[in-house]
């Protein structure tokens, strides 16, 4: 009796066993299936500059390719070829200047790299690297704002009224009680020079001296005697405004220790456009990523700093014909509509916390019409705009912190990212789920490699977020993991002209769950199908006035009905169906 109970438990147990491994050989052929269905190869992928896969990179948090604990240049150089495999096309890198602090966006030269990230030469060699392999490189330029430790600001310190005139000094009629955009300090008391460094607050008592001290010249002070001159003979400025102490007030948006340039200084424009120009032809970058963009004069100047760009964009189309320029405009649609004047690109945070929202309430929440209504209104200025459309990067939380870690949510938000019109940027990490909630040091951990490259993961910077996060090693290994469904999604969309190139209309059909667009080209009308929800959906497609054929499903039940007139979506999956002439 107990003999018979026990081969038949072990018969059971075998049958189990036997069923699991079925049941996985099985999921893998339709994985296969499914991949291998409108998918090109990696050779065979459209390409279209500049509306591609970008990478967003943060240095010092990628690949230690010299062991010092921190990323360098060459060891994204030496990551091109997986980045390239994962289908990116494009990289940002976020500052590489000379800067005291660890975010980067207080620069002290313009046209230098900093030493832990490696040189100039370092720049040109991943430009070069990248070209060969048909993807481009854009570096962050910070126009708005230096460090307070940049040489100008040091020698304005000191009182020279050349570099003076660089920045924006508070004047009798200003409120320095005068309060920014978030509710932020602008106007702060002027530090004194020590060294090329600063001190505590102090005063500058006359010309080229600080409490006492003696400032140099150097070569830098010496190249604008030229116009120093005349800056003083046809200085019409109102008296610059003092406290009682002497002490003046210098405008920062950001933070004190990064003063705002004065644009309206020809001296200031001819300086960043040189900067910029420097790039362009000594490390043959392709383009840049416009910190601060709106920023550069006042928000009731908005049309001064259209111009600039314009001006900005002419100028360096003499250097580089077809430099591409994304601006960072944080703000409404109506703001940044007018800078599609001067910039392809300006990145969409309002379509960022969007499509967020979406995976995380399971509802489409009026995500498409609010789309087709903006990208009517950008066209209307320029007809060739890109939207750079994103789900996170280095100023907001991390994707799967916002979406507690769920990766269901975490996969419908990458597909509908990757399946909308425009650019799309990732950033580093995003797609092994990498977790990152404010202060912005825990949105710019290091990646962890994994695997025989783990050597060469930054243990220099802070881990918390992530100490018992993401390998990059195990993610990308797993056939369903978060990594493979970037993957996917990015050859899918590279694999179909209607997704890389064509326009977006609204679709008929409805569901609770249901986000559903169509995707338009001169040859094809694509149906884009998202179930974000928990529950399967039977859909008829009769509202559409045609019938559709099944051109990929991220789950092997989605499928067509009675003649391609009903889809059925599995839950948290997509499926793109190709409209019948």
């Amino acid at each position: 009796m107990g003999d018979k109970g026990g081969s038949r438990a072990r018969m059971l147990w075998g049958g189990a066993i036997v069923f699991s491994l079925l049941l996985i050989v099985f999921s893998l052929f339709f994985l296969y299936l499914a991949e291998s269905g409108p998918i090109r190869s990696e050779d065979e992928l459209i390409t279209s500059w500049p509306e591609s896969i970008f990478y967003e990179i943060y240095v010092p948090a990628f690949y230690d390719r010299d062991g010092d604990g921190l990323g360098d240049l060459e060891g994204v150089r030496r990551k091109l070829d997986d980045l390239k495999a994962l289908g990116v096309e494009a990289l940002w890198l976020m500052p590489i200047y000379p800067s005291p602090s660890a975010h980067g966006y207080d620069v002290t030269d313009y046209t230098s790299v900093r030493p832990e990230y490696g040189t100039v030469e370092d720049v040109k060699r991943l430009s070069d690297a990248a070209h060969a392999r048909g993807m481009h490189l854009i570096l962050d330029f910070v126009a708005n704002h230096t460090s307070i430790d940049h040489p100008w600001f040091q020698k304005a310190l000191a009182g020279d009224p050349y570099y003076r005139d660089f920045y924006i000094w508070a004047d009798v009629q200003t409120n320095l009680s005068e309060r920014g955009e978030w509710g932020q300090t602008l106007w702060y008391p002027a530090p004194t020079v020590h060294a090329g460094t600063v001190d505590e607050v102090g005063k500058v008592d006359e010309v080229g001296k600080t409490e006492g001290k003696s400032v140099e010249k150097d070569a830098l002070q010496q190249n604008a005697e030229r116009v120093r001159s005349d800056a003083q003979e046809n200085d019409q400025q109102l008296p610059l405004q003092e406290d009682e102490e002497g002490v003046r007030y210098y405008l920062a948006t950001f933070d004190r220790s990064m003063p705002d340039l004065n644009y309206d200084n020809p001296h200031v424009r001819e300086a960043i456009i040189e900067a910029a120009k420097f790039w362009l032809t000594e490390a043959d970058v392709d383009g840049f990523r416009l910190d601060a963009a709106k920023h550069i004069y006042p928000k009731s100047r908005l049309l001064d700093n259209v111009r600039w760009w314009a001006s900005f964009r002419t100028t360096l189309e003499k250097t580089k014909e077809d430099v591409f320029l994304v601006g960072e405009i944080w703000d409404t649609p109506g703001v940044i509509a007018p800078f599609y004047q001067a910039l392809d690109a300006t990145f969409d945070f309002d379509l960022s916390e969007r499509l967020l929202k979406v995976v995380q309430t399971e509802t489409e929440g009026g995500l498409v019409s609010y789309l087709a209504r903006v990208r009517g209104a950008y066209a209307k200025v320029n007809p060739d705009f890109i939207d750079a459309i994103f789900l996170s990067n280095h100023d907001t939380p991390r994707v799967m912190t916002v979406l507690d870690g769920d990766i269901n949510h975490a996969k419908m938000a990458a597909s509908l990212l990757l399946t909308l019109p425009g650019a799309p940027f990732l950033y580093y990490g995003e797609e092994i789920g990498m977790l990152g909630p404010k202060p912005d040091p825990r949105i710019r951990e290091p990646i962890r490699w994994g695997g025989e490259e783990d050597v060469h993961s930054p243990i220099a910077l802070p881990r918390l977020a992530n100490r018992d996060g993401p390998v990059y090693d195990e993610v990308e290994r797993d056939p369903m993991g978060l990594y493979r469904h970037y993957r996917t999604m990015i050859y899918l969309r590279r694999s179909l002209d209607a997704l890389v190139h064509g326009d977006m209309a609204v679709a008929h059909v409805r569901a609770p769950g249901l986000v559903a667009f169509y995707r338009r080209d001169k040859d094809e009308h694509l149906l884009v199908l998202h179930n974000v929800g928990q529950a399967a959906l039977d859909l008829s497609l009769d509202g559409e006035n045609r019938s559709f054929t099944l051109v990929y499903g991220t789950h092997v039940d989605n499928r067509l009905s009675e003649g391609g007139r009903t889809v059925h979506l599995a839950p948290y999956s997509t499926a793109i169906l190709r409209a019948r002439p």
